[in-house]
């Protein structure tokens, strides 16, 4: 029996029916406000090494405070998420904008959702696809004109490919919901969107499935033998970006020639309800 906990994320569609909110909230410095729970004792209670900070959190009795990430890169060490429950979501946010020393922006979200980050998948990888230039304002320009329109209007500042030709992360200044219909209205131009979000995987114990994984150190290919039915199969960054997710051995298999030398976690999940995480050198 172990105990692990990841924060990891993920392409996510769900409903919150609880009374939980979050403030996804962006530091002005990233060494000042940053969280200070620990993750095994307290599955990361809303503590910070700033005292001001702290003392908003208790206000309002914040439950955690994660630490998080953000596919805009500047943004990425300064991104954070803090849950209550039951609290005034309204002026807990504006108490936060107000401590304008140290907190640089805030998006409300449902919990574990990252409020302004969206994966897109384009039907054709020469359509849509960014050229490299931005606006005046720093809103990203694609080969795609009414792609482009809604990145203006929605100051979409990060589109990058992911992992394969046709896969996109987004990261704009906005509220990702408000720009999810709208691009999966373009069908002529996007095939898929979908939500990224983060969950803290505090796992007390669990039966240890019969899987292994080899070899690790991990090459252009990778064999995967299990007892289990395997029907999904994911392979997470070190800081807890998912690079790809799919439901075939050959699908991990294609992508790995093209994944940099370091240290990855491989995610199953099978028939049964069984996950597992291992984690993977590739050399």
């Amino acid at each position: 029996m172990a105990k692990f906990t990841f924060l990891l994320l993920f392409c996510c569609s769900f409903t919150v029916f609880s009374q939980e909110y979050q403030i996804q909230l962006r530091l002005v410095d990233s060494q000042v406000g940053y969280p200070t729970g620990d993750p095994i004792d307290d599955d990361y209670s809303a503590v910070s090494n700033d005292e001001g900070l702290n003392a908003i959190f208790q206000n309002y009795s914040a439950t955690h405070y994660y630490p998080g990430d953000d596919f805009i890169p500047e943004w990425q060490n300064r991104t954070h998420f803090v849950l209550c429950d039951g609290c005034d979501i309204n002026q807990f946010e504006q108490d936060l904008l107000n401590y304008d020393a140290v907190i640089a922006g805030t998006f409300q979200s449902e919990p574990y959702l990252m409020a302004n980050n969206l994966y897109v998948k384009l039907l054709d990888a020469n359509n849509g696809n960014p050229t490299g230039d931005t606006t005046s304002e720093g809103n990203v320009i694609t080969t795609n004109a009414a792609m482009n329109t809604l990145f203006e209007t929605h100051n979409v500042v990060y589109f990058e490919n992911s992992y394969a030709e046709t896969y996109y992360h987004l990261g704009c200044n906005c509220i990702a919901t408000d720009l999810y219909n709208e691009l999966n209205s373009l069908a002529d131009v996007i095939e898929n969107v979908d939500f990224a979000g983060y969950v803290v995987l505090n796992t007390p114990s669990y039966e240890a499935l019969d899987f292994k994984l080899y070899p690790n150190p991990v090459g252009d290919n990778i064999s995967i033998n299990s007892s289990e039915k395997i029907n999904s199969y994911e392979i997470i960054s070190p800081l807890g970006q998912s690079l790809i997710k799919g439901n075939s051995e050959a699908g991990i298999n294609e992508y790995l020639p093209s994944l940099s030398t370091g240290t990855y976690f491989l995610k199953v999940n099978t028939d049964a309800g069984k996950t597992q995480i291992l984690r993977f050198i590739k050399k």
